[in-house]
C-alpha cells in the first residue's frame, strides 16, 4: 500500500470531528462531572467515569486505530487487503465519533438513545466494509482469512463477493430495524444477527465451493 493510501481525507476529517467534540465537552462539562461510559441492553446507563477519563477513551481508540493502520499499511503483504482495511478504519472512526457525541450530549441532558446511535453506526460499518469486500485479494490482514479462501484466489473472490453483497443488504435491514424495534434485547439481537449472518453464510458457501469447484461458475 502506498503512503497516500494509509490515511484518507475522510479519516482526517473524522479525527478532527472527534477532537472538536472532545474539546467542546471539556469546555462545557464541569471537570468533576461523572459521564456515562456504558449502556446496558435496555439502553440504560450502568457505568460512569470522571469527565477527563470518559472523554479520553474515544479519541485514544481512534488514534490507536489510525496508528495501527499506518504501521500495517506499509507492509507489502497488506496491499491486497487495503480496501477492506480502509473501510473498516473509516467505519471505526465513525463509531468513535458517534460514541463521543453521545457521551457529551447525554452529559448535557440531551435525550439521546445511545444504543440506537451505535446500531446505526454499525449498520454504516457493514455497508462500507461490504462495499470494499469484493475489491480485496487474498491477504493475511483483512477479510475472510479461512484455509479454503487463502488457498484459492477464485474461492477468495467468490467468498468476498457473497459477503459484500450480504453485508450491504443486512446493513439496510439493520438501519430499518433500528427505527422499528425498541431499544433493548431485540435490537441487540438484530444487530448480532445482521453482523454474523453475512460472514457465516459467506464462510459456509465458500467452503462448499472449495469442495465443489464446478459450482464456482454458478455462484452469485
Amino acid at each position: 500500500m502506498r503512503k497516500t493510501d494509509s490515511v484518507t481525507l475522510t479519516q482526517i476529517l473524522l479525527l478532527a470531528a472527534i477532537a472538536a467534540i472532545t474539546i467542546f465537552g471539556l469546555i462545557e462539562i464541569p471537570a468533576l462531572t461523572a459521564l456515562p461510559v456504558h449502556w446496558n441492553v435496555r439502553g440504560e446507563v450502568d457505568a460512569y467515569w470522571q469527565r477527563n477519563y470518559a472523554l479520553a477513551v474515544p479519541p485514544c481508540v481512534a488514534l490507536a486505530t489510525m496508528l495501527l493502520n499506518i504501521l500495517v499499511a506499509h507492509r507489502r503483504a497488506a496491499a491486497n487487503g487495503r480496501h477492506i482495511a480502509r473501510a473498516a478504519i473509516t467505519a471505526s472512526l465513525i463509531i468513535c465519533l458517534a460514541i463521543q457525541s453521545g457521551i457529551v450530549m447525554t452529559a448535557l441532558d440531551r435525550n439521546i438513545d445511545m444504543p440506537q446511535i451505535v446500531t446505526l453506526a454499525v449498520a454504516l460499518l457493514l455497508a462500507l466494509v461490504g462495499n470494499a469486500m469484493p475489491k480485496s485479494r487474498a491477504n493475511a490482514f483483512a477479510g475472510l482469512r479461512l484455509p479454503w479462501t487463502m488457498r484459492d484466489a477464485a474461492i477468495w473472490q467468490a467468498a468476498h463477493r457473497i459477503a459484500g453483497k450480504l453485508m450491504i443488504q443486512f446493513a439496510v435491514v439493520l438501519a430499518v430495524l433500528t427505527f422499528l424495534l425498541p431499544t433493548g434485547p431485540w435490537l441487540v439481537t438484530a444487530l448480532l444477527i445482521c453482523v454474523l449472518i453475512p460472514l457465516l453464510a459467506a464462510s459456509v458457501i465458500s467452503y462448499r465451493l472449495s469442495r465443489h469447484p464446478e459450482l464456482l461458475k454458478k455462484s452469485p
